[in-house]
């Protein structure tokens, strides 16, 4: 493949008609969930509004915040300053470093669910890592099989023993001569 030209970073574009974490205003939660249906969860009002936020996120900080991660506005814990508490403490996490690598697991089968580098105190059966880099791992070993690129080596390793049998051929022919003795000794013959 041609190698691409060098050029500088762009980033993503903007999400068009969403808040950006840093501009998030305890009004601006209110005015959110003042103009809600009262049957809509929050979380989604909060994947819909706010940039950048995934919906495993989104269920967390209004868990932490309702103790419901469904909740609803019409929920009685469902209050503007506990809300705006859960965003304040989810957008100081880079800087206070109050990372907690965790994977979800399944009650019944044990097996991982989700994973983040914060606690997902909504899913409970947590396993606690030292690294997100490990939760990842172990998230997707259960999730893609514990060896999931096993197949794919071994037709790399086919396809790499055909070509090394394709050279052995190719070396032994050279090996050998090009014209037998008998039709040498007619090709050197004149006439």
């Amino acid at each position: 493949h041609d190698a691409l030209p060098i050029s500088g970073y762009l980033p993503p574009p903007p999400q068009k008609n969403k808040t950006p974490f840093d501009l998030l205003t305890q009004a601006g939660i209110e005015r959110l969930l003042l103009t809600t249906p009262a049957s809509e969860p929050l979380w989604r009002v909060l994947l819909r509004h706010i940039a950048g936020l995934s919906p495993l996120a989104a269920r967390e900080l209004v868990y932490r915040a309702t103790g419901d991660a469904h909740a609803t506005p019409a929920d009685p814990n469902a209050l503007t300053p506990a809300l705006f508490d859960a965003l304040s403490w989810f957008r100081s996490l880079p800087q206070q470093g109050g990372w907690a690598p965790t994977v979800a697991l399944d009650p019944d089968t044990g097996q991982p669910q989700a994973f983040a580098p914060y606690e997902l105190s909504h899913l409970g059966h947590l396993q606690p890592y030292a690294s997100v880099s490990q939760a990842a791992a172990v998230f997707y070993a259960a999730v893609l099989g514990a060896d999931s690129y096993a197949a794919r080596r071994r037709q790399v390793q086919a396809l790499l023993d055909e070509a090394r049998q394709r050279l052995r051929g190719r070396g032994a022919r050279l090996g050998e001569p090009a014209v037998g003795a008998s039709e040498l000794a007619t090709l050197r013959s004149p006439g």
